[in-house]
């Protein structure tokens, strides 16, 4: 993964996070402002490439609208189960085509392993409606309480 802009204060070094990115198959949550001026978080696979964050989303989503909009996102990827780790960020998302279908088999693999063929297929029958969403990472953090969580206590 190229250069991330990795805050000092992040619990994990830049190769850290690039590993976490790199093998965490779990939802990032990407929050957008909706048209009223409200946060909007939605849930989408996600995978590092080249320093960026890459989603899929079709093209009639709310999310997609919204980021035309305005492409000022945050976003956060971590797991609900104990203990409580992850990594969060800002960035600028950017709706492309190039390379949908790609994006869409990598995030379908990912993602389903090929546990779910019906729903891989769906998916591949809209990709010329999908958007790629090209999160240009403006700043990354993470967070690890394991040692917190899990210390003995005396």
């Amino acid at each position: 993964m190229s250069t991330l802009p990795v805050l000092a204060k992040s619990a994990w070094n830049h190769d850290e996070i690039s590993d976490y990115l790199d093998k965490a198959a779990i939802p990032l949550r990407l929050a957008c402002q909706d048209d009223a001026g409200f946060p909007l978080i939605c849930s989408l696979w996600f995978m590092p490439s080249a320093g960026k964050l890459l989603c899929a989303t079709h093209e009639n989503s709310r999310v997609a609208k919204l980021l035309l909009l305005n492409p000022k996102v945050a976003f956060e990827i971590a797991p609900n189960e104990q203990p409580y780790s992850g990594v969060r960020g800002k960035g600028v998302a950017k709706l492309t085509r190039h390379n949908a279908k790609g994006v869409l088999k990598n995030l379908i693999a990912r993602y389903l392993d090929h546990h779910n063929e019906p729903l891989a297929t769906w998916l591949l029958t809209r990709v010329k409606r999908e958007y790629v969403i090209e999160i240009d990472i403006v700043k990354i953090t993470s967070w690890d309480y394991s040692d917190r969580m899990y210390s003995k206590v005396e």
